[in-house]
């Protein structure tokens, strides 16, 4: 068989093993449970089982269409795989003296892992995704949401900074129409109805003023997913996130925001 589309075959097989990695340590180390009586072991599992899922289409696409043959389609830059090895063993060692520390090698090892293979908006991606990891338990699912999306949009050559306060002021008066839709609806209805009709208005509202008003369209993004992470995660699995900030987790509460 003959690889008809280089990109295809890297991306597929990158997705291939990052899922099966993911699903792989998660088996070995956690409880997996049942999907009503999820372990911690539920999500990562599924999550990596989609991801490998992906990338075994993406990979077996590569030998069926594109137009970039062969495999040398981006720059190979080894040494950052040396520094991935490196900093992940020194991660390995730390990990019974610091937590902290060992979530922020374990993600530094990840991103020069991949920085290896592609360009340097590549590693901005990367580094979003760890960041909201890391900031997901003290600022909630909401703030998490944003960071991650303005920073993951940061890695595109056409981002400026300078139109992030509108974006990011869109986005949190979105989050503040859902607190009220949610403050006002809960007691009447129940959490898990009142997270579904302000999830709808949420998404309907953002997408519309999204289109209408040029330099929203980030706001809107990380409004509708930090809502949406909300209410699937929150409300409907009741997975332990919190919404808000662990200073306010109270207070979030008492409106129909906790979980």
């Amino acid at each position: 068989m003959q690889i008809k589309s280089g990109k295809d075959f890297w991306a597929g097989l990158m997705f291939l093993a990052v899922g099966l990695g993911f699903m792989g340590v998660a088996l070995k180390n956690y409880n997996m449970g049942t999907a009503v009586r999820m372990g911690p072991a539920y999500f990562p599992v599924m999550l990596g089982g989609l991801q490998a899922f992906l990338g075994a289409i993406v990979l077996f696409r590569s030998f069926a269409a594109g137009d970039s043959p062969g495999l040398k389609v981006f720059p190979f830059r080894p040494w950052l795989i040396v520094a991935s090895l490196i900093v992940g063993y020194g991660t390995y060692l730390v990990k019974t003296q610091s937590t902290l520390l060992f979530d922020i090698g374990l993600g530094i090892s990840y991103i020069l892992f991949q920085g290896a293979f592609g360009g340097p908006a590549l590693y901005v991606v990367l580094a979003a995704v760890v960041v909201f990891a890391l900031i997901l338990k003290p600022l909630g699912l909401l703030i998490s949401a944003a960071v991650l999306t303005v920073v993951a949009r940061a890695g595109g050559a056409d981002f400026r900074w300078a139109d992030q306060p509108k974006t990011i002021t869109f986005g949190l008066l979105m989050y503040g129409l859902f607190a009220l839709m949610m403050a006002a609806m809960s007691d009447a209805i129940g959490k898990g109805k009142a997270g579904a009709v302000s999830l709808v208005v949420i998404v309907a509202v953002s997408i519309f003023l999204g289109r209408k008003l040029k330099g929203i369209e980030i706001g809107a993004l990380f409004a509708i997913l930090g809502v949406f992470s909300v209410v699937i995660f929150g409300h409907g699995l009741g997975l332990p996130f919190n919404a808000c900030p662990e200073i306010m987790d109270e207070a979030c509460r008492k409106i129909g925001l906790g979980s």
